[in-house]
């Protein structure tokens, strides 16, 4: 099942997504429970900006996805090559059932910035180089 609603869909999932990414190194993820870093994601996301001497208070991903009319969000997390935790969030349409983790949704273009996440890591290592020819 693919899940839409609105016409900015696509970037209200981007904002979601980025929202739940950057809480994780942002609250000393390194020494706490699954449980633990599940529940930073989902009660203290991140601005992308945060005004000088303004009050910031951490957004909750219920509110996120309110606020940007998003119905629903699966997050999985993988900590060491496997996964940490998962959990899905949201209705798979007004009034409808509610998401599992096993609920199929579309991926849009979230699997580019993964894939360059994966290519710059491989360059880091120096596996590959960015510079050579990509046909070989």
């Amino acid at each position: 099942m693919i899940l839409r609603r609105g016409r900015n869909l696509a970037n209200a999932l981007v904002s979601v997504y980025l929202c739940a990414l950057f809480a994780l190194p942002f609250h000393g993820q390194t020494n706490k429970s699954p449980q633990q870093r599940m529940d930073a994601v989902q009660n203290h996301l991140l601005r992308y900006a945060i005004i000088r001497g303004s009050n910031y208070d951490g957004m909750t991903l219920n509110a996120r996805m309110e606020a940007l009319a998003v119905p629903a969000v699966s997050i999985a997390v993988i900590r060491n090559g496997a996964i940490d935790w998962a959990q899905a969030y949201g209705d798979s349409s007004i009034g409808g059932a509610p998401v599992s983790i096993k609920t199929l949704f579309g991926a849009a273009s979230l699997s580019k910035p993964v894939t360059a996440l994966g290519v710059l890591k491989l360059v880091e290592e120096g596996k590959i180089d960015l510079d050579a020819n990509v046909n070989q």
